[in-house]
């Protein structure tokens, strides 16, 4: 490389199927960097790979007859050589793998030593791009690149579910059903998700009998035990406040004005008039019906020698009247166009007089 380049090279490096891999460096970021040099092109196009379980692929350059393909690299990964794959990072190698088939590109040397493991446990598969040559020389396939896998993810694996050992064995013995890294990463995507599956379907509610639970296959019930009754339901607490429209405050502050009015109206009615003759009589007055209205209590006609004269009103009934004088008095009950047959009374005599308010259809006497 020229003294000049912004990649800088580490002499030396490792030769490996007409490849050689070596240290490097960005010169501008101070990045450290995988340069893998080899003769003639690319296998594909590598900068078209993007995906979180392969290297990023900083530069592609020429430079005569070598060609040099420039990755990221970091001095935290570590070959999984002595690392037992969890079921979550066997997925990564193969959806890694699934990725460069889906670019249209042949690995050519997938092996544990290109399954890189970060101290977080992410898994990359590095050297994708690369032309490495097969073993005799002959261009390999994306099949061979599913068997190499397998063979590398079963030499690499812990303690893996029962379903996704299978799917490496087929892979690294015969990989028709998994041809390629795509298929294979959809197996193993099955295989790892096949036991929660399992465990949510493992429980059913069948009809019979009321309570019972089956597991699925099954004929007798785990439980038949009888229902109890539901307990009551917990009562919401209620919220310490309720917002509530102005519209309805207004309403309900008029309501209270007028039981406010009613009730000083009525209080001041329920206390007989005050009267200045010492032979004043006092005199309830009562109407009917019991869902009559207040009616308002009409002087007819008094005793001559009484202030009260003819269409006096003395409030509305029922209430308790003051008269001023003993003697003969007419009187009648008003509400709106509607009056009461007149009611004579002598005086002192009863103390009870009731005004009787007629139906609407029933005709009353002119006034």
């Amino acid at each position: 490389m020229s003294p000049g380049a912004r990649f800088r090279c580490d002499p030396g490096g490792e030769e490996r199927r007409g490849v050689v891999t070596v240290a490097g460096e960005d010169t501008h970021t101070r990045l450290p960097l995988r340069v893998y040099r080899f003769s003639g092109a690319p296998r594909g196009d590598p900068l078209a790979l993007d995906h979180p379980n392969l290297p990023g692929v900083v530069a592609i350059e020429l430079d005569g007859e070598e060609t040099r393909l420039v990755t990221l690299a970091s001095t935290a990964y570590r070959p999984a050589v002595r690392t037992a794959l969890s079921p979550e990072q066997v997925l990564q190698a193969c959806q890694a793998l699934a990725a460069v088939h889906a670019a249209g590109i042949t690995h050519g040397d997938v092996h544990r030593e290109r399954l890189l493991v970060g101290p977080d446990g992410h898994l990359l598969l590095e050297g994708a791009g690369v032309p490495w040559l097969g073993p005799v020389g002959e261009a390999p396939s994306q099949a061979d690149d599913v068997r190499a896998l397998g063979l590398a993810l079963l030499a690499s694996t812990g303690d893996l579910p029962a379903a996704v050992y299978d799917v490496l064995r087929k892979a690294a013995a015969d990989p028709a059903d998994t041809a390629d890294g795509v298929r294979l990463a959809e197996a193993t995507l099955r295989a790892i998700e096949a036991p929660a599956r399992a465990a949510a379907s493992e429980a059913v509610v069948k009809d019979l009998p009321p309570g019972g639970i089956y597991r699925s296959g099954e004929d007798v019930p785990l439980s038949s035990k009888p229902l109890r009754p539901p307990p009551p339901p917990t009562p919401q607490p209620r919220p310490p406040w309720i917002p509530i429209p102005r519209t309805a405050l207004a309403l309900v502050a008029v309501a209270l004005a007028a039981l406010a009015l009613a009730w000083l109206v009525r209080a001041r009615d329920d206390a007989p008039p005050t009267g200045t003759s010492e032979n004043a009589i006092v005199l309830d007055v009562r109407v009917a019906p019991d869902d009559a209205p207040p009616l308002e209590i009409v002087v007819i006609d008094s005793p001559i020698d009484s202030e009260l004269a003819p269409g006096t009103r003395l409030g509305r009934a029922p209430r308790r009247v003051l008269l001023d004088r003993p003697g003969r008095w007419v009187l009648q009950g008003s509400f709106g166009d509607l009056d009461t047959e007149p009611v004579e009374v002598l005086l002192p005599g009863p103390g009870t007089v009731v005004l009787v308010l007629p139906d609407d259809d029933t005709p009353t006497p002119p006034r």
